[in-house]
């Protein structure tokens, strides 16, 4: 499953803050309760439009809340 969390030209070239609830979100999605997660993937592409692109990720962290 992918979720997006950003898209569209807003924010370029500046440094991005995100905060989510993965779980949440992917109950959400789902339909059903999460109890675990195997793997989560960062990434950033260019699929739809067939540009390049670099990005930078750092201080990724999960907690509980």
């Amino acid at each position: 499953m992918v979720i997006a969390v950003r898209g569209g030209k807003q924010g370029l070239r500046k440094w991005q803050q995100q905060v989510l609830n993965v779980r949440g979100d992917l109950e959400q999605n789902l339909g059903k309760e999460v109890r675990c997660l195997d793997a989560v993937e960062f990434m950033t592409d260019t699929d739809n439009t067939g540009l390049r692109t670099v990005a930078y990720y750092g201080d990724i962290y999960f907690a509980e809340r």
